[in-house]
């Protein structure tokens, strides 16, 4: 599954999950970051490489960061495999769209979202 294919489900809107071997394999094939023997994608591994969102030779870091703290949910500046997973298990739910919204303005991964965020 790449990010671009999508299997729909019948009833309820969600979407078919990735099969877990499938998603390894994509996740290993952009994650350029190793640290005490595990594998991460950076920001750019993922919002440029993988999703393609920004153009690679122009592009606005803060835009970066902001975009792939929407996965990184440990807000440790990389992107591990179960944050990958769980993402891609996010997008399958029909309030995807609201759920990676919250995600957005979760600024400090603590799962709350105030006026001053």
């Amino acid at each position: 599954m790449t990010a671009k294919s999508v299997v729909f489900l019948e009833g309820g809107g969600y979407l078919k999950r990735a099969q877990p071997v499938q998603l390894q394999d994509i996740f290993n094939k952009y994650a350029t970051v190793e640290k005490n023997g595990e594998r991460f994608m950076s920001p750019e591994d993922f919002i440029i490489k993988y999703l393609g969102l920004l153009d690679a030779d122009n592009y606005n870091a803060n835009t970066l960061k902001l975009l792939a703290s929407i996965v990184d949910t440990s807000k440790d500046g990389l992107i591990s495999y179960p944050e990958f997973q769980a993402f891609e298990g996010l997008l399958c739910f029909p309030d995807a769209l609201y759920k990676t919204a919250f995600q957005l303005f979760d600024t400090n991964g603590n799962g709350m979202v105030s006026f001053r965020k």
